[in-house]
Order: C-alpha cells, then sequence, then structure tokens
C-alpha cells in the first residue's frame, strides 16, 4: 500500500560483466547498503539490453570475440535500427547477423550491386503485334533483374514471379545457386507487411518480415524501408545469408 501511494519508485540496477554472468555463479557484496539513486529508464533499458545481447553472444559463441565497447555498439545499432522500423524481436535470424556483422573478420558471402523489378499488365500480344483489345482479363506480370557480386565475379540474372518478391527471390537464387547450391532447399513461407508510421501516406516506412523454412527449421528475418521492395530485399536476403552461416555453408 505504501509502495502504491509513493510518488517515487526506486530501482537498484547491479553493473555486473554481461559476458560472464553464469547462472549460480555471481554474489554481490556491500559493507553498507546506501541510500539508491535514481536512474533514467532509458539507461536502465541500456543496461538490461546489455545483458541479453550477452547471452545472444555466448549463444552464438561470439562473446569472445566482442567485449563491452562493441556490444554498446550493437545496441546502439538496434536503436537506431528500430527508428528506422525495424524490429528484432520474432525476427531472431536478423538479429543475429547484427551481431555476426559486428565480428572484425566478418565478410558477407554475396553483396548487391543493383536490382531493378518491373510490375505489369499482360496486354500485349506474345507474337509482338502490339496491345490485346480483347476485354480480357489478363494476369500482371512482375519481373526482376539482379546483379550481385559473389567473391570478384558479378552475376546478373533475370526471372518471373507471381508478385515482385517472387521474382525478386528468384533472380536471387539463379544468381546464387551455383556458388551455393544448397540454397535450393530454402523456401520462403509466409511474408508480412506493417505499415510502422501511420498517418503520412505513401511515405510511410514498411516493415517486412519473411518466414523462411527447409524442411528442418523455420526462420524469420526483417527489413524496413519507405521503398517496400528495399524493405523486401533486406528481409530476403538476411534469410539466405543466415541459413548459408547457420548451416556452415560458410563461416565467418
Amino acid at each position: 500500500k505504501r509502495a502504491k501511494k509513493s510518488k517515487i519508485t526506486y530501482v537498484i540496477s547491479i553493473k555486473t560483466h554481461s559476458y560472464q554472468w553464469l547462472e549460480g555463479s555471481a554474489y554481490w557484496e556491500s559493507p553498507t547498503l546506501e541510500i539508491p539513486k535514481t536512474k533514467e529508464n532509458e539507461e536502465l533499458t541500456k543496461d538490461e539490453g546489455e545483458q541479453l545481447l550477452g547471452a545472444q553472444l555466448r549463444d552464438l559463441t561470439l562473446d569472445e570475440d566482442l567485449d563491452d565497447a562493441d556490444a554498446r555498439r550493437i545496441v546502439q545499432h538496434v536503436k537506431d535500427q528500430e527508428s528506422k522500423g525495424f524490429s528484432y524481436e520474432g525476427a531472431n535470424a536478423s538479429f543475429d547477423l547484427v551481431l555476426r556483422r559486428a565480428l572484425p573478420n566478418y565478410e558477407a558471402p554475396f553483396e548487391l550491386v543493383d536490382f531493378m523489378v518491373i510490375v505489369e499488365n499482360k496486354r500485349r500480344s506474345s507474337f509482338g503485334t502490339g496491345w490485346r483489345n480483347d476485354g480480357a482479363e489478363h494476369p500482371m506480370l512482375s519481373e526482376a533483374t539482379v546483379k550481385v557480386r559473389v567473391g570478384k565475379n558479378i552475376i546478373h540474372t533475370a526471372a518471373e514471379g507471381d508478385g515482385p518478391v517472387g521474382a525478386l527471390d528468384g533472380a536471387l537464387r539463379k544468381g546464387l545457386i551455383d556458388a551455393y547450391p544448397e540454397l535450393s532447399a530454402i523456401r520462403l513461407t509466409d511474408y508480412k507487411v506493417r505499415v510502422v508510421n501511420e498517418g503520412v501516406g505513401t511515405g510511410a516506412a514498411v516493415r517486412v518480415v519473411i518466414e523462411s523454412a527447409d524442411g528442418k527449421n523455420v526462420w524469420h528475418t526483417v527489413g524496413a524501408s519507405t521503398n517496400i521492395l528495399e524493405a523486401s530485399w533486406l528481409a530476403l536476403t538476411d534469410s539466405f545469408e543466415w541459413w548459408l552461416f547457420n548451416n556452415n555453408i560458410i563461416t565467418s
């Protein structure tokens, strides 16, 4: 009752090493208990974020390669990404890549050079004689061209799909399949889009979450941008890259 009536709530935050905290192995001794000092919620959130980050680094066995300074930079990077519309909750594969990309010896398995997507109504005659005026409804056509760099090689491919994301997926696979034939096991099983900042019309940022599977595992990746195709591309490439690392096709 006294706590509910109080105008001030005190929170004690004990600073520990975020990577060496093991359950049952830490304790706190103090000859005197001093009056707790108030602390801003943002700082408490930062401390909690660094502790959660330490647990994630241990899970990925990266805790020996990244120190406290790296952890602080990663936490700041995540906050910056969240301000752009990213959310790593429920997109663990993308968050794993955030950690891997912070490693000093990180090398991307592939790199985007350029991509272009065309979406049109298939009113043109397949014989190239002009536009069809038969009054019939014809399916939409999505075609993507992708340039990716793998090692020293630049691969230029194109593919059609039921939609622009499907076309991007097909073109990217074509560009990577020779270098990484194992990627044929990946399937895109779900695709979700959410408007992040409603009320700004077509200039709103969107968040894309892609679910992928390989018959054994299911994982989720995220992308965000004011351009839905760019957001989709970021989530799509994260899916492929994470799978390559997770299955030891490439190592960081």
